[in-house]
């Protein structure tokens, strides 16, 4: 079982780290410039950003539980 929760872990983190690629490769070059970054640069930041675990990751900052609001109550039936 451990195995397989290491695969599925592998797996998510090769399947993050290729989309953050191919959403940072998309953006105009006027952009990455504005932020300091090349297009060849962008694999090694992906791979350095990838190392450093969120805190919200880690379960250190929790997500506040959202309220439920009460709904309307159903419109009155006419009478006739």
């Amino acid at each position: 079982m451990r195995v397989f929760q290491q695969f599925l872990t592998a797996f998510a983190r090769w399947n993050r780290r290729r989309i953050t690629i191919r959403e940072l490769t998309a953006l105009p070059d006027w952009v990455l410039k504005d932020i300091g970054v090349t297009r060849g640069e962008i694999p090694r930041i992906v791979d350095e950003t990838m190392d450093v675990v969120s805190p919200l990751a880690k379960g250190i900052i929790r997500t506040p539980a959202i309220p439920k609001t009460e709904s309307a109550p159903p419109p009155a039936a006419k009478a006739a």
